[in-house]
C-alpha cells in the first residue's frame, strides 16, 4: 500500500502552476470553475482511467494546455508517502525521504498536433551525488564509483561523508546523507520511462487502486459488481484476495455432474423405444442391418454450470430496505 501525499498540477487547464495537498479523506468544495473537476481529471490522465471519459486522456490535445501554452509540458505530479516494506524495496531506485514522486508528462507534437502521456519518476536527491548514482545504476566497476566518491570527498568536505568503502557502502553513505539533509535535496527526473499505469507495466497497480466515480452517475449501474465497476474494482481490492470460491464450487459442480448423469441415464428408457422404432422402420425401408440409437448426451463444461457468486449493493432509507433503482438520486 502507499498514499497519495500531495498532487502537483503544472500548465493543465484552468491550472498554471498547483499543488493540492491531500489528507487520508479530502473533499474538494467551491464554486462552478473553481477547479475541482480538473484536479479529478489530472489524477485520471496519471492512473490512464479512460472509461466514460469525455476527452482523450492518453493524447492530450491544445485545449488541455493552459491557455493553449504547448511550449511547456503539461506535468502532473503525485508524491506518494506510507509506502510498506514492499513498495519501498520495488521502488529502491526512486526512493528518497520517506516518498516516492512520480509524474505524468505531456509534451507537445506539431507534427501529429497531439501531446502522448508518459510517466517519469522523480528522485529527490542532491545534484553534488547525481553522476555516482547514474554510474551505479548504469552498472559500473567498484573501483569507477569508488573514484567519484572520492571525487565527492574531495570537492565538499563539509559534507563529513564517512571514508570509502564497499561499492554498497559507498552508495547507502550518499542516500543517508540525502535523508538527513532533505533541504539540500532537489528533485531530479529519471531518465527512464517510469510505467506505472499504461500498457508497459502496472508498478503503482499492485500498490494502489484509483476509482474513479463522476459526479453525475447512474448508481443502479454501479450497484452490481463487475470488472469495470466502481463497486467490482473496490472488491477487487479488498474482498476477492480474501476469499476463494473456486475449490468448493468445482467440488460442487462435479457432484452435481454426477448427479445429472444418474438423471439422464435413468430416462434413458424413453429414448430406447424410440430407438427401437426407428430401427425397425429402418430396416423395413433402407437396409436390414441399419439401425439407429438415441441416447442423451451432456456437455461436461455446459450441462452444469455454476458461476461465483457476485456481489449486490442494497441500499436502506428509514424504514425501506432494497435495490437502489428504487431510490432518488440524493442517497
Amino acid at each position: 500500500m502507499l498514499k497519495i501525499k500531495s498532487i502537483a498540477i503544472r500548465n493543465f487547464r484552468s491550472f498554471k502552476d498547483t499543488t493540492v495537498d491531500l489528507d487520508d479523506y479530502t473533499a474538494f468544495v467551491g464554486p462552478n470553475g473553481a477547479g475541482k473537476s480538473t484536479v479529478l481529471c489530472a489524477l485520471n490522465i496519471f492512473f490512464r482511467q479512460t472509461e466514460e471519459a469525455p476527452t482523450n486522456l492518453i493524447e492530450l490535445d491544445v485545449e488541455d494546455f493552459h491557455n493553449g501554452n504547448v511550449k511547456e509540458p503539461v506535468e502532473i505530479t503525485l508524491t506518494f508517502h506510507d509506502l510498506e516494506p514492499d513498495a519501498q524495496t520495488d521502488f529502491a531506485e526512486y526512493y528518497r525521504s520517506g516518498m516516492l514522486i512520480v509524474s505524468a508528462v505531456a509534451e507537445f507534437n506539431e507534427a501529429s498536433r497531439k501531446a502522448p502521456v508518459r510517466q517519469f519518476a522523480k528522485r529527490s536527491a542532491m545534484k553534488e551525488f547525481g553522476d555516482f548514482f547514474r554510474r551505479f545504476n548504469d552498472g559500473a566497476p567498484a573501483g569507477e564509483l569508488a573514484g567519484i566518491y572520492e571525487e565527492i570527498q574531495n570537492s565538499h568536505p563539509e559534507f563529513g561523508l564517512p571514508k570509502k568503502g564497499t561499492k554498497e557502502a559507498n552508495r547507502q553513505a550518499l542516500r543517508s546523507y540525502e535523508e538527513d539533509h532533505p533541504e539540500r535535496c532537489v528533485l531530479i527526473d529519471s531518465e527512464d520511462q517510469f510505467y506505472g499505469f499504461s500498457k508497459g507495466g502496472d508498478r503503482l497497480s499492485r500498490y494502489v487502486q484509483w476509482v474513479y466515480v463522476p459526479a453525475v452517475k447512474d448508481a443502479t449501474k454501479e450497484n452490481v459488481e463487475g470488472r469495470n465497476t466502481a463497486l467490482g474494482k473496490l472488491l477487487a481490492r479488498t474482498v476477492r484476495s480474501k476469499v476463494n470460491f473456486e475449490s468448493e464450487i468445482a467440488a460442487l459442480r462435479d457432484a452435481t455432474l454426477g448427479s445429472y448423469k444418474k438423471i439422464i441415464q435413468q430416462q434413458q428408457t424413453a429414448l430406447d423405444d424410440l430407438s427401437k422404432t426407428l430401427t425397425a422402420k429402418l430396416g423395413e425401408w433402407a437396409h436390414p442391418q441399419a439401425a439407429a440409437r438415441l441416447e442423451w448426451t451432456e456437455d461436461p463444461l455446459k450441462s452444469v454450470q455454476i458461476a461465483d457468486p457476485m456481489a449486490r449493493l442494497f441500499a436502506s432509507e428509514g424504514a425501506f430496505s432494497g435495490d437502489l433503482a428504487r431510490f432518488g438520486h440524493g442517497l
